[in-house]
């Protein structure tokens, strides 16, 4: 499995644009086979995270900060 990100810049613009892709590679029809059944039960989860991921890229090249899953009073000792 490889996974690779490229960053293309718009010609007469400050914007860019991310590509990723993911490439697999059996060595067997037998490992093929196996490979369809793991990505069949893991995919979603995986193009989630991927997703997720690229999200999270996006905000940071765009200079938006994300808000914190904890909040003030939640960092405050008791």
């Amino acid at each position: 499995v490889l996974t690779s990100l490229r960053i293309e810049s718009i010609p007469g613009t400050s914007n860019s644009i991310l590509h990723s892709e993911m490439r697999i590679h059996s060595t067997s029809s037998d490992a093929a086979k196996k490979f369809r059944i793991y990505w069949l039960l893991l995919g979603i989860g995986i193009r989630l995270y991927m997703h997720s991921m690229l999200k999270a890229i996006k905000r940071r090249a765009e200079g938006v900060s994300s808000p914190s899953p904890i909040g003030p009073k939640q960092l405050q000792s008791h």
